[in-house]
């Protein structure tokens, strides 16, 4: 197993819903202390890997890649062992009956979201929103209440499962993916930089507010946000997404700095490393958006992975470009540019 595969999996099964950060910090920590030595979690509950440069006085390099990811908090105990919750980031709701989801209660228990019956709906029956939907516990009303708090937090659940062609499907590869590859590039190279992999929170629940608090207090000479990007698949215009298994992508972008992006272009050619470009001409949608604006101002590039089914229970993404992604970034902390 590659060391990316191996990190994604460790990071995979560690459930990190937005608002829960005190809570999955430090199992971050402790999963990653096998391959790193200096790992801080800063107030918010931003989880900062470091690895110091082989040089003195090195320039600082931050590679940014957010670590949570969406669900949903429990808001109501209903009778006969029903849950309601709120939703955390951008839940399809297309994709919520019959899903299996894990309650992050302190005694984690497995339970799945309530569908209507084909013979008991009209064809005027609407989507679901998340607010209205039940998740049936198979608990009692009164053991229910025991075992859930107000707050705690849910998940789809599933782990890795491998498909054809070197393709991986999970709940949650956006944006633990992209963090994977930071990391395994980080334990490979032999860095020119002071490096720093920021896997930062509260970037699906809006406002950026790990990236700007991390970003802000490493202070970056220069900065590179690692998120998933649209795959090219059904409903998915080719203008606004890239190729699976194409490598990842690098955005061209007003919010981006050229000269930075210009230079991993070149440097993907360079090592022959597949990578695509996409045009997000004023919008990220990422923790780039406010990166270059953070304290003084940061240079900041913004690389993406391609993923298919995004902000569902079965994301899926092809591990070359996984691959890819590590190999550009390990070249990128060894001073390549």
């Amino acid at each position: 197993m590659t060391v990316e595969r191996e990190i994604l999996e460790k990071l995979l099964k560690i459930p990190t819903v937005s608002g829960h950060e005190s809570e999955y910090a430090p199992k971050i920590k402790d999963a990653l202390s096998v391959y790193f030595d200096e790992i801080s979690i800063d107030g918010v509950g931003n989880v900062a890997v470091f690895k110091k440069s082989k040089n003195t006085n090195a320039k600082k390099l931050l590679i940014d890649a957010h670590i949570d990811q969406i669900g949903f908090l429990v808001s109501k105990t209903e009778e006969d062992g029903f849950l309601r919750v709120a939703s955390i980031g951008g839940i399809d709701a297309r994709t919520l009956p019959s899903s299996d989801v894990l309650v992050c209660s302190d005694a984690p228990f497995f339970a799945v979201v309530s569908s209507t019956p084909p013979h008991l709906s009209d064809s005027d029956s609407k989507l679901a929103i998340a607010s209205e939907i039940l998740i049936d516990t198979g608990f009692s009303s009164d053991e229910l209440k025991s075992r859930v708090r107000i707050g705690d937090a849910v998940v789809f659940a599933g782990l890795p499962a491998d498909l054809a062609c070197g393709a991986i499907c999970s709940p949650a590869l956006d944006n633990k993916l992209c963090a994977a590859a930071a990391l395994a590039a980080l334990y490979e190279a032999e860095c020119e930089y002071d490096t720093y992999v920021l896997l930062s929170v509260r970037e699906e629940s809006g406002g950026f507010v790990g990236a700007r608090v991390g970003i802000a207090e490493i202070k970056p000479d220069m900065a590179i946000v690692c998120d998933v990007n649209f795959a090219r698949a059904y409903g998915a215009q080719n203008r606004e997404s890239i190729e699976r298994g194409k490598g990842p992508s690098v955005s061209i972008s007003a919010l981006t700095d050229r000269v930075l992006t210009n230079d991993i272009i070149s440097l993907a050619k360079q090592k022959e490393i597949l990578l695509q470009t996409v045009v997000e001409a004023s919008d990220l949608g990422s923790n780039a958006n406010i990166a270059a604006i953070t304290a003084e101002g940061v240079r900041t590039a913004a690389i993406s992975l391609p993923i298919t089914n995004m902000h569902s229970t079965s994301e899926c993404a092809s591990l070359s470009d996984l691959c890819d992604m590590k190999r550009l970034l390990a070249e990128i902390m060894g001073g390549k540019i």
